[in-house]
């Protein structure tokens, strides 16, 4: 038995939204997927959960692990760019910016393609179909642009409501 069991018990057990803060290699995700596995087999309609973290290679962790932990039901595994580009820029764009704004666009990381200001991003995105990013590697357009949509589109929050019972955000360690 491990001398925090009653700990992990508790974080499985417990019916709201937590957060576990431990050291690398102590067990989070692990933990995470018995959650996943608890949460996953009560939900009784159509709703499911989504894991996501920061990186490929930790997508494919929670899906292996999940596996192995013998988790029956289907759920979404994703990185965090990846889930807000296809659960909400993409399907609800055009509803929350106009028309205007096509959810066919690509993404480029590339120098020719940053800028300084929320509007710029804006701008290339509705006149190249362009996604790029800030200059400034602190800032994350692709979360400021899902923040903007899901303020400006009801049916962007509905529709993540009613889709997913719960979200759980894998902090993965090496990103």
């Amino acid at each position: 038995m491990l001398i925090d069991q009653n700990e992990r018990d508790n974080i499985i057990m417990d019916d709201g939204s937590i957060m576990v803060s431990a050291s690398a290699g102590s067990g989070k995700t692990t933990i995470m997927i018995e959650k996943i596995k608890k949460v996953i087999i009560e939900i009784t309609d159509h709703r499911t959960i989504a894991a996501i973290t920061f990186t490929n290679k930790a997508t494919k962790e929670i899906k292996d692990k999940a596996d192995d932990k013998g988790v029956e039901k289907s759920f979404v595994a994703s990185t965090n760019n990846g889930f807000v580009e296809m659960e909400i820029i993409r399907p609800f764009i055009k509803d929350a910016l106009g028309d205007q704004y096509s959810s066919e666009f690509i993404i480029e990381f590339g120098r020719n393609f940053k800028f300084e200001t929320t509007q710029e991003g804006l701008e290339q995105l509705r006149t190249d179909h362009i996604m790029g990013t800030y200059r400034n590697n602190k800032k994350n357009f692709i979360f400021e642009l899902a923040l903007i949509i899901l303020d400006k589109s009801r049916a962007a929050r509905e529709y993540l409501q009613a889709k997913y019972e719960m979200i759980f955000i894998d902090e993965y360690q090496d990103s």
